[in-house]
Parts: C-alpha cells; structure tokens; sequence
C-alpha cells in the first residue's frame, strides 16, 4: 500500500468512528488519488450570521468532531467555513471536512511546525514559525474565529492586515457576542490558556440546558397573561455587522 492510500485509508476509518466528521466512502486512483466522501448540499461558507442557539448548535457540532481528532493525536489544521459541512439543514447537522492540511502528531511528540491554514483563521502560534511549535490548541482558535464571524460577524475588524493586529481585533468583535465567554476562552492568544474541543463543549451544553430550563422573564408571563405583546426596542442592522463575502 502507497502512503497516499495508507493516509487515504486512515482517515477514513477516523471518520466512521464519528457522526461529526464527513463520512469518507472509497477512494481509488484516476491516475492520482480520489478520494469519494458523503455528499453535504452546502458548506458553512454559503451562510449567513446566525442565532445564538444555531451557532451553539454548530460549535457543539464541530467541537464534537475535533475532541474525537485530538483524542487520537490528530490536528486538523484548517476549520474554516469552507471546510465545515452540512449534511442535514433541518434539524441542522455539520461536519467537519477536507484533511488535506491535518497532521497526525507522532508517538510523544508535544506538537508540529509546519506553517499551513488559511489566513483568517491561523493562529497566532502558526503565525510565529518557524520559530515555534503549536498542538491540537491552533484548531480551537480556528473555530473561534468561525463563532465570531458567525454570531457578529467581523464588522471593520476584517480590514486589519497585520497578523497581530487583526487577532486583537477580532477579540474585540467576540465582546459583542453573546457568546463571548466561550469564544474569548478560545480565542486565548496564548495556546495552553485555551480549553480542549471537550471542556470547552461541556461549557456550551450546560448553558444550553440553562437556557432551555430557564423560567420566564415578568415581562413574558405579563405577555402570556394578557394575550398581547409589549414593544420591544427595534435593533438595526448595520453594514458593519455583515458577515463576510465568501
């Protein structure tokens, strides 16, 4: 077996073993290698901002398929919107996809040093190579970039072009969240401050049972009394909180 198909046939036994990572069916050779995966009707890259529980949702989705990766020592090294799939829209179902850039980390080895990502969403660790090693924390940066774009979205923060710059910038868009704790811990620009894909995912199923549990405010049981609903205050929309073009 080449190397291409032992990688190929790898990924695809990782793959079955979770509902969270796109399903790899066969691959064969027409002359190179061709990889034949589960067919998604669209990518993350094709939405628009979302609700906060849909972006709880697809976070949830994500971290699920990562902290199975991390738990076999493999990085995927590049969440973006495109690589992030979905395979049903209703109920919403995502997967992660395309592990063209993903590393499997060798037995004791404490990370890699390879530079590769995609620009918006790289690290700040990455950004430092070659003088530097990262780990499995680089993808928890990655995804949070993608839960800010997708519950804010980047705002005037995508104009910044220095590396630096840009990763204070879009923290400062994560503060506009309501999703900000949990996006901020894995936007931490130092990697061993942020939390594993699995504490970082229990954290967001507990405040999803907070929020399903929740009693209702006086202002809606005055609403569910009396039949009627009381103004709320409109919220405008403005260009600064589209999300970005794909």
């Amino acid at each position: 077996m080449t190397q291409e198909h032992g990688q190929a046939n790898h990924f695809r036994n990782v793959a079955r073993a979770l509902e969270h990572i796109i399903q790899y069916v066969d691959f064969f050779r027409d002359p190179g290698l061709i990889v034949v995966m589960e067919y998604a009707p669209r990518s993350l890259g094709q939405c628009e901002i979302m609700s906060d529980r849909e972006c709880v949702t697809l976070l949830l989705h994500v971290l699920s398929g990562l902290a199975y990766l991390h738990g076999a020592a493999i990085l995927h090294r590049d969440v973006t919107p495109d690589n992030i799939l979905q395979t049903s829209i209703n109920p919403p179902f995502w997967k992660l996809s395309d592990f063209g850039f993903s590393k499997k980390l060798k037995t004791g080895a404490v990370g890699t040093s390879t530079f590769c990502g995609s620009p918006l969403y790289v690290a700040p660790e990455v950004d430092g190579l070659p003088h530097s090693l990262y780990t499995e924390a680089v993808d928890l940066w990655s995804l949070g970039i993608v839960g800010v774009e997708y519950s804010v979205g980047f705002g005037n923060a995508i104009r910044e072009k220095v590396p630096r710059k840009w990763h204070t910038a879009v923290r400062g868009r994560a503060k506009r969240s309501k999703l900000d704790p949990y996006l901020l811990e894995m936007l931490q620009t130092s990697p061993e401050k942020r939390p594993s894909a699995s504490a970082i995912s229990l954290k967001l199923k507990d405040r999803e049972c907070y929020e399903e549990n929740r009693a209702p405010t006086s202002s809606a049981m005055v609403r569910q009394a009396s039949g009627t609903d009381l103004a709320e205050p409109s919220t405008l929309a403005t260009s600064e909180d589209q999300p970005r073009n794909h």
